[in-house]
Order: C-alpha cells, then structure tokens, then sequence
C-alpha cells in the first residue's frame, strides 16, 4: 500500500470522503523483535476489528501494515452495513440451499448488530443509525427479480429452533446500559486524540 505516481492516497486511484477530512494516526515501523499472542496481518477493518475482538478476549496483540490504518479498501468504504445479498438470497439458496443461505444471512445480520453494540460499548460517535433500504431494479431486470428476492427473504426470516424470528437479535443488556451512560465523543481516549483534535479541528465532546 504505497502512494503511486499519479496520485497521493494509498493503494487506490481514488480519494473517499474519510480521506479528505481525516487523518488517522502514524505509527513508526517496527525496530525491534516483539513477543505476543497473535499477531495480526493488515490495519483495514477486518484486521482492526479482529485485534480488536481478541484483545477484548484477554490476548496480546500487534498489528502490522506496509501502508496507514485503513489505507486500502476499507478508506474507501461506503460505511454501508447491510445483510442484503449483492448475489440475491434466491441465487444463494439455488446453491447452498434454504438451510446454509438462511446462516449465510444470519451472519451478517450477526455482523451488523455486533458493530451497532461495539458503537454504543466504546461510545464512538459515528452517526451510527438503523434506516430502511430498498432494493430497485435493475435497467434489465424484471418483476420476477423482487417477487423471487422477496419471498427468500421471508424465507430466511423463518421461525429459528428456538423459536424467535431471526431478524433483529437483541443487544445485551451492557451495550443497552453503556449507550445510556457512557459520554459521546468523535475518537476514543488514546495518547493521539488531542493531536488528531487540532491538525482536524475535531470538537472534544467529553
């Protein structure tokens, strides 16, 4: 992940919006041998998020990029969650079957819900909100994509064995209570949140 000739953003000929109004903090390369538990591969949101479950589990983790937090694909992300299937759940269910798509669906359901508890465990002021989605058609596609996209769905949503719907799993009591107390603000407590305050001219909301 290196700035290339053409242009100054990391690993990528496009800028997003994360990258021109913010600045995530520098970390000088490794200069010695360390010890830990695991060492993760890769500063994007998969392995931040990882380092991130392990280290809430007790271990010792080091993280380590060729480029800036965050440089790659996940700078240039959407912050679009959904459990949508870009493949269509109907597609999916020709192929894995109503079983394994409705886990398929699940899981990102699953992940969706983790990130909205995490948001209110940390208090990160994300603007982090639940809105309604819509699936329109295609310049090409039918009436038949969203009648069959539809009735999978429903599917999907069937009556799980212990009996509850799987569409919306509830948030734990501690994230319920730790988004009703715990302070707003734009970036976590760590030794770079006042430097990142003033080269960004962030508002501190503690």
């Amino acid at each position: 992940m290196h700035p290339d000739s053409a242009n100054a953003y990391p690993s990528g000929n496009t800028a997003s919006i994360w990258m021109g109004t913010f600045e995530v903090p520098d970390f000088p390369p490794l200069s010695r041998d360390l010890t830990t538990d695991v060492c993760v591969i890769g500063a994007g949101i998969a392995g931040l998020s990882t380092a991130y479950h392990l280290t809430k589990a007790g271990k010792k983790v080091v993280v380590i990029d060729d480029g800036p937090i965050g440089g790659g694909e996940s700078g240039r992300t959407t912050a679009h969650l959904t459990w949508a299937m870009d493949d269509r759940i109907y597609n999916l269910e020709s192929i894995h079957g109503e079983a394994n798509t409705r886990l398929i669906v699940e899981s990102h359901m699953a992940a969706v819900n983790r990130i909205d508890e995490i948001v209110r465990l940390e208090g990160i002021d994300c603007d982090f909100r639940r809105i309604n989605g819509y699936l329109f058609l295609g310049p090409d596609d039918k009436q038949e994509v969203l009648d069959r996209e539809l009735a999978a769905a429903h599917r999907a949503a069937r009556m799980t064995s212990r009996g509850s719907i799987a569409l919306s799993p509830p948030i734990t009591a501690e994230a319920r209570a730790a988004r009703r107390d715990a302070p707003r603000r734009w970036i976590p407590d760590t030794p770079f949140r006042d430097r990142l305050r003033t080269r960004n001219q962030i508002p501190d909301r503690r």
